[in-house]
């Protein structure tokens, strides 16, 4: 059942999403009559204050990023009925890992903390269980359990919390294209059992084969994760199996595009090494036209500022398709047909970008 949220946090959470969705920052206060959020795009800031009653009020000096917010003010103003879908779109969902070593265990039990708050951990609470804990941000909690026999399991629902979660263990622990694959269906159980009753290793080899047909040498360029990422979604699109709709046919995708534009933006020397690491890091710079580090990027070729633009506005699209806490700027696909269309979208941007950059460039695959 979908949690009880009161129309000023519906508000907020939509706001809040569509500056992640922008790249913007934006630090969240609770004041006894409001909640406040100030909200910054690196050149200007401005203000939006939502109180109990709901209404919203936007501060500021009158720049870009004003009127940016005011309109969103506007679009909520005139159709309360896409906001309020914050308020009852989230699901319980989980996902379950085989963490066989004990090393890898460990570590992933120390790096919760780098994630998210945590709570008090617990301690082997059973002989069946090794540890259990809870991540939480300002609205959501995630509850992990290690048991004693290898299986990790992630308990949430299907929000951004829940999401960043299961990144950052796929990330870590090098999960099998199945676990990866199953989360972005694990809210139905029955679909999920489809899945898996249809899943062989059969499948995952064509579609692997497919992958790398269509995305050619940048399927080496990927890391790890990526490469699981783009098969997880072909699995999915091949399985066959009945959605009610299918974006997270694309999710794992869009999910390997982002990251690829990551690792292509520090190869190519526009942004430093670690730029990544930190939870504010965005994508600004492929904009920012007076970035030195841009200036310098674009002096190499001459249709490179042309193609840094086309690669940020990629980016912004298949963002779309990602797992988010709001079902409003997930972009619905209705059939298993456009789904592949998609997918198959996003490996020819990936291939189309690293065929330019890596003549540019000499990017290793």
């Amino acid at each position: 059942m979908a949690e009880e949220t009161t129309i000023q946090e519906v508000c907020a959470k939509f706001i809040e999403s569509y500056c992640k969705e922008k790249g913007y920052q934006v630090k969240t206060t609770s004041e006894p009559t409001k909640l406040r959020l100030d909200i910054c795009n690196l050149s200007d800031r401005t203000i939006v204050n939502i109180y109990n009653t709901g209404k919203i009020q936007v501060q500021g000096k009158d720049n870009d990023l004003h009127q940016e917010i005011s309109d969103l003010k506007k679009r909520i103003e005139a159709g309360p009925q896409d906001v309020q879908q914050y308020g009852a779109v989230t699901k319980a969902s989980s996902a379950t890992y085989d963490i066989i070593l004990a090393d890898l265990r460990e570590r992933i039990k120390e790096s919760w903390a780098t994630v998210a708050q945590t709570s008090e951990m617990e301690v082997s609470p059973s002989k069946y269980i090794a540890y259990r804990t809870k991540l939480s941000d300002r609205r959501s909690i995630v509850t992990v359990t290690q048991f004693t026999n290898g299986k990790l399991m992630l308990q949430g629902k299907t929000d951004y919390l829940f999401d960043m979660c299961c990144d950052h263990l796929e990330k870590t622990a090098q999960p099998s294209e199945k676990e990866v694959a199953a989360r972005f269906v694990s809210s139905d159980q029955s679909v999920l059992e489809d899945f898996v009753a249809r899943y062989t290793p059969d499948l995952v080899s064509f579609s692997e084969e497919e992958v790398r047909t269509e995305i050619g040498n940048a399927y080496g360029f990927l890391d790890d994760h990526d490469q699981k990422w783009l098969v997880a979604s072909k699995c999915l699109c091949n399985s066959g199996i009945m959605l009610p709709e299918y974006s997270p046919f694309v999710m794992p995708s869009s999910k390997a595009f982002e990251g690829f534009v990551k690792k292509l933006m520090v190869s190519i020397g526009l942004v430093p090494v670690n730029h990544f690491f930190t939870k504010a890091a965005n994508f600004s710079i492929l904009n920012d036209k007076t970035n030195p580090s841009r200036m310098a990027v674009c002096a190499k070729e001459k249709y490179m500022d042309t193609m840094l633009e086309d690669l940020r506005l990629s980016l912004d699209k298949f963002r779309n398709f990602m797992m988010h806490s709001d079902s409003s700027f997930v972009t619905k696909v209705e059939t298993p047909g456009a789904a592949k269309s998609l997918v198959q979208e996003v490996h020819k941007t990936i291939k189309e970008k690293f065929d330019y950059f890596g003549k540019v460039f000499s990017l290793s695959s």
